[in-house]
């Protein structure tokens, strides 16, 4: 997020890469045609927005791919959950991926299983524990999405804080990294399959994949 001050410092993931990417996958699962469902965190939100826009910069590249229609989930899975499966009950067109602004994955997922219906890909951003369990267990389902480490962010936050406070710079008031992006073949590995699947608990993936400490060093001066 731009910072428009010289005396303030931003630290975060490139939020529409994230969505970019974890989009693009989706699709490509799709085949590249179809109809997705768009799940909204709050409309406005810097969040929903940033989302928003990876999404439609991979979705500009899938021409044979419409928007079925939108939901409010209010970035809670629970929220997304009701709301999609009205959506499910309700409209005829049929939906063959989802989208959505984070955290509410896990939501749209039980959605789908209430439905009666088999899960369609959805890009799993802030991805939860009982999502990435639920995938393990089902190894045919195309699963994307990526990591939120809350408490990795945290930690690094109070890195940076450290640092400006013992003079070491930074280089620059914007720091940004990209997201780790889950799938199929790395969720075994990191992930555990007793989990249950009503797990919200944001799954920290790699912690250290979040600015290593290497990416770190470089964007000081000491």
């Amino acid at each position: 997020m731009p910072v428009d001050s010289e005396h303030a410092v931003s630290v975060s993931l490139n939020p529409v890469l994230q969505a970019a990417e974890t989009g693009a996958s989706v699709f490509s699962s799709m085949g590249g045609e179809g109809a997705v469902l768009r799940v909204l965190g709050v409309p406005g939100n810097s969040t929903d927005t940033f989302a928003t826009m990876g999404y439609d910069a991979a979705l500009e590249q899938c021409p044979d791919i419409t928007v079925a229609g939108e939901v409010t989930g209010t970035f809670e899975p629970g929220t997304a959950q009701a709301e999609t499966l009205n959506f499910l009950s309700s409209n005829p067109t049929p939906v063959t991926g989802v989208v959505q602004s984070g955290t509410m994955g896990v939501g749209v997922l039980q959605a789908f299983l209430d439905s009666g219906r088999d899960p369609v890909p959805i890009a799993d951003i802030g991805a939860t524990q009982g999502f990435i369990s639920w995938a393990i267990q089902n190894p045919e389902y195309p699963y994307t999405g990526s990591v939120s480490p809350a408490t990795r962010m945290g930690d690094v936050y109070a890195n940076v804080g450290i640092r400006m406070l013992n003079g070491d710079g930074p280089k620059v008031n914007q720091m940004v990294t990209a997201a780790q992006i889950l799938d199929s073949e790395n969720i075994g590995e990191l992930g555990d399959d007793s989990w249950e699947i009503t797990d919200q608990t944001l799954f920290d993936g790699e912690p250290e994949a979040f600015f290593p400490e290497e990416h770190l060093d470089e964007l000081f001066t000491n």
